[in-house]
């Protein structure tokens, strides 16, 4: 289908809901309560991707009620403060549940109907050939039956006579024949390509992030190996960065899932504007980390980049939640491809060189140490 489900654990258990944790002897209330969590993280689980939003933030949303609603964290939106737990918000997880079943049937009942005119647009063209395709057998047999008689009949001339009909006829219909199949060739060209749209729209929307519109992990990793192959065989240059935003959970409990959604497009928006180059990827690589990827860059190039530009960037941005200043910082692990390397030894040198970045206070850049 046109729409991507989020990968499932084997199993026959991965489509129950999770036993009961409820202590024995709890009461009916603290059953039914310990059941709805169960459910909400099983609609997370089991989540796909819609036009408007991603299963991973969904499923991330969904853990976030099963909390609210089993020990009473803030629900999801809600900044985490100190003091008293919260009240159960049932009638906000019933809102957000019904919300989110709106959204998955429309877009099913979009993609359905999408695929139901495609399959109806390939009856409709084979019913109308078939009985044109019946008349002109029929005509056939008529001209055959006819010149067989006038060859029993012994006369030369009707055997002329409908041999010549026979010939007429039957290339007429050959033409007629060659027009319809010509127009059905046509109308099914026209129809596959709706389809071929619909399926590249799939893709790409496959391919990009949906709370950034970056390029999405699947989309850095087929670009990863792309430039690997490209340097094996002519050693172009290149350079990956990962980037990591600074105690983003500490940030996204304190004040709320909001305030983490704008960091991510924040950051996402600086790593665009810094990073524009046509052969460049930039990407969500997961939760808060990025990925660019740049091709025919040097390593100083690149390290000037980051540091004169890019970091500035991402310091300068700052949100006011609750009358609070919140700033954004990122750390970033850099390194160039070595001859020969492979993608995934590439990738495991920059998150190494990440890590020391955040070992050494964040807020910096760290070159990866060459082989």
């Amino acid at each position: 289908m046109f729409w991507k489900k989020k990968p499932e654990v084997a199993g026959i258990e991965s489509a129950t809901v999770a036993p009961s944790t409820a202590k024995p002897g709890a009461s009916e209330e603290e059953r039914a309560i310990d059941t709805v969590s169960a459910m909400v993280r099983v609609l997370g689980r089991f989540s796909f991707d819609t036009g408007e939003s991603d299963a991973k933030s969904f499923d991330e949303l969904c853990e976030g009620w099963a909390q609210h609603i089993l020990v009473r964290t803030p629900r999801p939106g809600v900044p985490v403060t100190g003091g008293a737990s919260s009240p159960r918000d049932w009638s906000g997880l019933g809102q957000f549940v019904a919300q989110r079943r709106r959204q998955e049937s429309e877009y099913v009942k979009k993609t359905v109907g999408d695929l139901r005119q495609i399959v109806w647009a390939f009856v409709h063209s084979l019913t109308k050939a078939a009985p044109d395709e019946t008349a002109a057998d029929t005509q056939t047999k008529q001209q055959m039956e006819k010149l067989r008689q006038a060859v029993l009949s012994d006369s030369v001339e009707a055997i002329k006579r409908e041999a010549l009909s026979a010939v007429q006829t039957i290339n007429a219909m050959v033409d007629k024949r060659q027009e319809r199949q010509k127009a059905q060739i046509e109308y099914l060209g026209e129809k596959l390509q709706a389809v071929s749209h619909a399926l590249e729209e799939a893709e790409r929307e496959g391919l990009l992030d949906a709370l950034t519109q970056l390029s999405s992990r699947r989309a850095f990793d087929g670009e990863l190996q792309r430039t690997s192959d490209i340097n094996t065989f002519i050693h172009q240059s290149a350079c990956l960065a990962i980037v990591d935003i600074d105690r983003f959970k500490d940030l996204n409990d304190a004040f709320g899932q909001s305030i983490g959604d704008q960091m991510l497009k924040a950051v996402s928006d600086c790593l665009v504007r810094t990073f524009p180059g046509k052969n460049d990827c930039v990407a969500r690589f997961g939760g808060q980390e990025f990925a660019v990827l740049l091709r025919q860059s040097t390593l100083e190039a690149a390290q000037s980049l980051i540091e004169n530009r890019m970091l500035k960037s991402v310091r300068a941005i700052a949100f006011t939640e609750h009358g609070t200043e919140v700033k954004v910082t990122v750390s970033v692990g850099l390194s160039a491809i070595s001859a020969d390397e492979r993608p995934e030894a590439w990738l495991e040198r920059t998150e190494r060189a990440l890590k020391k970045a955040k070992e050494q206070g964040r807020n910096c850049s760290v070159l990866a140490d060459s082989l």
